[in-house]
């Protein structure tokens, strides 16, 4: 086939901009370039000098058409399940967060080729999360994993580089001016609503929450405890726990537990060194106890769901929630308990460094976002000096 009948046309059905053309083996091959015609003649004209230029581009390997955004997600999930996964081989939530974050842009684009993909195909997907609520930091952070997505796929040779190009160039949404629903600062809970959370939870939950609220631990850190992660010889106990948010970058998670945590722990120590501290099962005795059921007869469960031998993240905040609405507040996350532990510690005039230790921050911008401003010291400073 010779050059000059390698030309750009429009697909009246699909509205999309591709090219045809035969190989010197009889097999016919497709090319698309998104719907943006001056993108696509850009995209084309780049394309058209590598397929003079290049035989695998002219002749690829796979008579097929090229890669769909559908084949290409379907890809990255298999590596993703397989790469996100903790030192001990357990799942991360990576994989299932990835899965949520594509989800519109494989429902509206999953038919079309993975390279045609560029800005106006990304911006619609975008539209697509505003229309179902979703907040701006969440749609923000779900195109962040979805650029990655291609970024895997260029340096698996799926996509062409113009692809990348296109997708990375799009900017996240601005505040107050997406149409996007906002959202507020996660502020500390106050220690008011804690205790009146604690009234209607079982000892085991309360433990969860005053140790997470005394140490400013992560929720996920904490529902893993166990006594073999845990040095008891000083006053002041050392957790370390067997996984954490960081340790894929080999970096060691330090959690000091004070006398007044420990307090709370220490009834909840299992025999078994490598079981959880924290026994969703102990827990639902506790409630049988406090409620006057038999042992072992509870109402039927309205799910499939079983109680297993330790909480997840999932499972400590239903906990939560369980309570907030016996006791007639409004929910809230157990990360607001991490803000709680952190603002206090800066008024009680600890330094940043040692709030970014015990928090595990890894970057002390975060820090200083769980920690907020002292506004205390500086209305102090300003009567004062002001």
């Amino acid at each position: 086939m010779t050059t000059s009948m390698l030309t750009l046309k429009l697909n009246q059905s699909t509205n999309l901009y591709q090219t045809r053309w035969t190989d010197d083996q009889g097999n016919r091959h497709k090319r698309t370039f998104g719907s943006n015609k001056v993108q696509a003649r850009i995209v084309f004209a780049d394309f058209l000098a590598k397929w003079i230029t290049t035989p695998t581009v002219k002749t690829p390997l796979d008579p097929d058409e090229l890669m769909s955004v559908k084949e290409m997600i379907e890809r990255f999930n298999e590596y993703a399940e397989d790469y996100y996964r903790h030192s001990d081989g357990t799942h991360t939530r990576d994989h299932l967060n990835y899965f949520y974050a594509t989800r519109e842009l494989r429902e509206l684009f999953g038919e079309l080729e993975a390279s045609s993909i560029g800005c106006k195909e990304i911006k619609k997907v975008q539209q697509a999360m505003i229309a179902i609520d979703l907040a701006r930091k969440t749609i923000n952070e779900r195109i962040r994993r979805i650029k990655h997505v291609f970024l895997w796929a260029f340096n698996e040779e799926y996509i062409t580089d113009v692809c990348l190009l296109r997708v990375k160039s799009v900017p996240p949404l601005k505040a107050n001016r997406c149409g996007a629903r906002e959202t507020g600062r996660v502020h500390a809970i106050a220690d008011s609503i804690i205790d009146l959370t604690c009234q209607h939870t079982s000892p085991t939950v309360k433990a969860m929450i005053m140790t997470q609220r005394l140490t400013g631990m992560r929720p996920g850190e904490l529902v893993i405890m166990r006594p073999c992660d845990i040095d008891t010889t000083g006053p002041v106990w050392i957790y370390k726990p067997s996984h954490h948010k960081l340790s894929h970058i080999d970096k060691e998670r330090v959690i000091a537990i004070g006398p007044t945590a420990q307090k709370y722990i220490t009834p909840c120590l299992p025999h078994d060194l490598t079981a959880a501290v924290f026994n969703p099962l102990k827990s639902r005795h506790e409630r049988e106890v406090t409620h006057g059921r038999t042992i072992g007869r509870l109402k039927p469960r309205k799910t499939d769901r079983r109680v297993r031998d330790h909480y997840d993240v999932q499972s400590y905040y239903r906990a939560i929630c369980y309570a907030c609405k016996n006791a007639g507040i409004a929910t809230w996350s157990p990360n607001k308990l991490r803000h709680a532990w952190a603002t206090e510690a800066r008024r009680l005039g600890n330094g940043l460094d040692h709030v970014q230790n015990q928090l595990g921050h890894s970057d002390i911008k975060t820090t200083q976002i769980y920690a907020g401003l002292n506004m205390e010291k500086a209305v102090e400073y300003v009567q004062k000096h002001g």
